[in-house]
């Protein structure tokens, strides 16, 4: 089974928009300045956004 990052915990979510601007995929979206799944069927497990998220926000489904 494939692990897919795409839930954002967003009580820790700054809105650094780093998640957007690494995802190659367009998976996450900023909305009110929180990070936001949008397009989870997209994503390729890549792992980028974890890697890039400096409030560690990011989790597995």
């Amino acid at each position: 089974m494939i692990k897919i990052p795409t839930i954002v915990d967003e009580s820790c979510c700054v809105g650094c928009g780093a998640c957007v601007d690494v995802c190659p995929e367009d998976v996450y979206e900023l909305i009110d300045d929180i990070a936001k799944t949008v397009n989870k069927d997209n994503c390729t497990d890549c792992g980028l956004c974890i890697d890039e998220c400096p409030s560690e926000c990011i989790d597995f489904e």
